[in-house]
């Protein structure tokens, strides 16, 4: 047909030889590659099986704020101690400037100071609003108690200063580990990425959770927070993108002021080697779970105030990649259909024209006999089938009439 002729077998006369086809690796490739699916770890449920089914959230009719979401379900393990100072401030003013019903206090707090001639207000809102909002919620819960400062007074009062690390939870029926849990097992749980700005622009930050905290407040509420490492991207060098992947460099970290977020904020990635970079660069891979189940395996895992504790083995969460995935462009690899930069398979000349004789010898060979057999054979059938046609027509249209009913009726 004459087509496709970087394909054929090239022939310099002793040999014959054949061009790597698009798909072939060399002995090189072949080593990093294997290299590559040895280190890499994925999230549990992303190679996994179906174990339960369930969200793993619960409802409270009750005047309570979105922060104070219940549908965070830790592990067994944990250490109950003393926040340390510098956590228990980050931790407090995080969640201060991250919940919706405190912003009306915010901007009172701002314009008081304004009033009140302060240079920096920034600094003095910091240092100043935990107390103000203390004492500014806890006049108005005394003099009107309506279910909006009932609502917030829990908040307002502040967290315990003691608090529980735990090393594993599952938010919304997927399961999340710290780095330090992960070193030891097979899955991936602790890369997570989030939206925010920096230097006014809205950017994805990435990074890994060193620590799980669950912060304590009255009535029984509380919030779990991921303390994080996120990944230094500050320079354009430092992450390099394009239609397939995100690399970044995963050697230095930034925002080591800012590392809690809720636990219901994140969004889960993972992370694999970026052999193309070196050592220092991790793929970004971001999924969607789909099929959540988180089930428990016992009932009555209710405990400490409504907190359900879970076991490493309750949760499964099926995930799939999102549209930004490792596969590569079909159009990309079907343009060159071989390579040349591989090593070509040769073969011997006498080869080839001994494997052509073969073919053409079994076709000369084949039985005139049995080609005459089979034709008075066909002949036969034939007649046979004539004869009985004359014989069958009346039970053929009788068939038919039949048929015809059948239909109707039908």
């Amino acid at each position: 047909m004459n087509i496709r002729k970087e394909l054929w077998l090239q022939h310099d006369g002793s040999n014959y030889t054949m061009s790597g086809a698009c798909y072939n690796m060399s002995k090189e490739e072949n080593k990093r590659l294997w290299e590559l699916l040895r280190s890499v770890k994925f999230p549990d449920g992303y190679a996994s099986n179906i174990s339960g089914n369930d969200d793993g959230s619960s409802n409270n009719d009750g005047p309570i704020l979105e922060i104070f979401s219940k549908c965070v379900r830790p592990y067994k393990d944990g250490d109950y101690d003393a926040i340390p100072k510098k956590d228990f401030d980050m931790t407090q003013w995080y969640m201060l400037n991250n919940c919706e019903e405190a912003e009306p206090f915010i901007e009172e707090h701002k314009e008081e100071l304004l009033k009140q001639g302060v240079v920096d207000i920034e600094e003095k809102h910091r240092e100043q609003f935990p107390s103000w909002f203390r004492r500014k919620t806890m006049q108005l819960f005394n003099k009107e108690k309506s279910r909006s400062i009932m609502k917030v007074y829990p908040f307002a009062m502040g967290p315990n200063v003691h608090g529980t690390k735990r090393t594993g939870c599952i938010v919304n029926g997927v399961r999340y580990h710290i780095q330090q849990r992960d070193e030891l097992r097979k899955s991936q749980n602790c890369g997570i990425a989030i939206r925010g700005l920096h230097e006014k622009v809205d950017i994805d930050f990435y990074g890994i959770i060193t620590y799980i905290l669950k912060l304590e407040y009255v009535e029984e509420n509380r919030v779990f927070l991921f303390k994080c490492k996120w990944f230094d991207l500050r320079k354009k060098i430092e992450m390099q993108e394009d239609k397939n992947f995100t690399s970044i460099c995963v050697k230095r970290f930034w925002y080591e002021y800012d590392p809690f977020i809720l636990a219901t904020q994140e969004k889960q990635v993972f992370y694999i080697n970026d052999p193309k970079l070196g050592e220092d660069w991790r793929i970004v891979l971001k999924f969607q779970a789909r099929h959540i189940y988180d089930v428990p395996e016992k009932e009555n895992l209710e405990v400490e105030n409504d907190e359900f504790l879970v076991t490493n083995a309750e949760v499964y969460h099926d995930t799939s990649l999102e549209s930004k995935s490792i596969v590569n462009d079909t159009v990309d690899i079907l343009s060159q259909l071989y390579r040349d930069n591989v090593e070509s398979i040769t073969i011997g000349a006498n080869v080839i024209e001994l494997e052509a004789q073969t073919e053409y010898k079994v076709e000369v060979d084949y039985d005139e006999e049995d080609s005459d057999q089979e034709e008075d054979t066909m002949v036969e059938y034939i007649s046979d089938h004539e004869d009985n046609e004359g014989n069958n027509s009346t039970t053929n249209n009788e068939v038919d009439s039949i048929d015809d009913n059948d239909d109707i009726d039908l």
